[in-house]
């Protein structure tokens, strides 16, 4: 029994020790940073869709809200709520989608930009040889001579 909580234990330590490991990376943060500002952004995007889009969509269309859009299968009555298809919602939640989709992939590929700009910038650098370099160039040059020879 003693060695099962001996096993355990030693268990629990290995699982904190990896988790430490995990979530002191650089990379970790770097995530966390990115969801914390994705759910900020999508609760702009959601906001923007919700209150300004779909009325201008909705007065555009002769409709009085996206929210009252549903296709009615049972009528309400005294003793039960009225059971629908809400597909306004719906459509409102699939715009809401392709513009946080739009939006992230036009941050996506800034950034793909900016990294391809900077790595070209990086690798066109020049760097003279060294003088260790040179020389070693030479002995290269002047063994395959000759070889040939």
């Amino acid at each position: 029994m003693q060695k099962g909580l001996k096993r355990h234990s030693n268990n629990t330590r290995e699982f904190i020790k990896d988790f430490r490991s995990f979530a002191l990376k650089e990379k970790i943060s770097d995530f966390t940073v990115g969801v914390v500002v994705g759910s900020a952004f999508g609760a702009i995007i959601t906001s923007l869709v919700a209150n300004i889009l779909m009325p201008v969509i909705s007065m555009l269309l002769g409709i009085k809200s996206f929210e009252d859009l549903r296709f009615v299968i049972e009528p309400e009555t005294a003793e039960t709520a009225e059971v629908a298809i809400r597909y306004g919602l719906f459509l409102e939640s699939f715009v809401n989608f392709i513009l946080i989709a739009f939006f992230v992939f036009l941050a996506v590929r800034i950034i793909i930009k900016a990294r391809k700009k900077y790595r070209s910038k990086a690798s066109h650098k020049t760097t003279k040889p060294t003088k260790e370099q040179k020389l070693l160039s030479e002995i290269v040059t002047l063994l395959k001579q000759q070889k040939t020879q």
